[in-house]
């Protein structure tokens, strides 16, 4: 009985504090959601001067909080039945599961839909998919099982290149759609969880020191060297860059450049600044307090873009 004490409570009924936390934040984005889309003219999917009673149950549905709490809803009962199943069972479909998402985002390029110049999603149907999101989580229990070996194979140089490997493969699938955001997310779960599992730190050091080498490479050369020496980059990578750096678009034009020719190109800063314009106005018209539940200026009056 002594050595039960101060154990915790097996299974995930025991983590009752994140249980919490994740709760408390799935409330208030819902909230939020409701928030944002029911304020301007013709933003909301939904019919905001029509009484909940003449709301028809489609309209109802396709409203975007209503929508949301689906999604959680759905997401919960996959917790509950997931949480059912033994871990070793899923340990011995992780890799399936990987491999099913890996092919996944090869068809992506064949036969996945554009949308906004970029082919990132899977129709079936009515339903949409997005490959990314399906091999976020293959990834981590594939990576999970494959770390969990004894500690003297963990530190051997060939089970943390094929860890690698592992974590490669998704991330320049993903990234090649193009979707930067997305690929990036792998790179730190990986690294997180080699360092927990007990891959030796001088290869993670390496591999920090050397990834973020390369990211200083190439923020520098995008943002500040010439265009005869710049990597080919996507054009909009390149704007938020640019952007995020507060680099002047006309500092690339030469010195005799012509009046049209910077005032088009400051008409192009404009557009790319669009939405962190709006987040700072938005931000500091609110201060501290905000403008109040429902009560979002940049979205009733028509600024937020799609």
């Amino acid at each position: 009985m002594a050595e039960n004490q101060g154990q915790r409570e097996p299974g995930w009924f025991g983590e009752w504090p994140m249980l919490l936390a994740v709760l408390g934040l799935m409330i208030v984005g819902v909230c939020y959601i409701y928030s944002a889309s029911h304020t301007g003219q013709g933003v909301s999917t939904a019919a905001e001067d029509v009484s909940a009673t003449q709301v028809s149950l489609g309209q109802w549905l396709r409203q975007d909080h209503i929508k949301q709490g689906l999604g959680y809803l759905i997401g919960v009962g996959f917790i509950l039945g997931l949480s059912l199943v033994d871990y070793k069972l899923l340990a011995r479909w992780s890799m399936v599961a990987y491999g099913g998402s890996i092919l996944l985002l090869l068809l992506v390029p064949l036969v996945g839909i554009e949308v906004y110049g970029a082919k990132r999603w899977l129709s079936v149907g009515p339903i949409n998919a997005q490959p990314s999101e399906l091999a976020k989580l293959s990834f981590i229990l594939a990576l999970a099982n494959f770390l969990s070996r004894p500690e003297a194979e963990l530190k051997q140089s060939q089970t943390f290149f094929r860890a690698i490997g592992l974590t490669s493969v998704p991330f320049v699938l993903i990234l090649l759609e193009p979707d930067l955001g997305s690929s990036l997310v792998f790179l730190p779960v990986a690294l997180v969880m080699m360092f927990y599992a007990g891959i030796r730190t001088r290869y993670l050091k390496r591999i920090v020191l050397g990834g973020g080498g390369i990211v200083l490479f190439v923020v520098l050369n995008v943002v500040y060297a010439p265009p005869d020496w710049r990597i080919p980059f996507q054009e909009y990578q390149r704007y938020r860059l640019l952007v995020f750096f507060n680099r002047p678009f006309t500092a690339d034009l030469p010195s005799d450049a012509s009046e049209a020719e910077v005032k088009r190109m400051e008409r192009l800063e404009r557009d790319k600044r669009y939405n962190i314009d709006q987040a700072l106005i938005s931000v500091g018209s609110g201060g501290v307090t905000g403008k109040g539940f429902g009560e979002g200026p940049q979205n009733a009056l028509g600024y937020l873009p799609r």
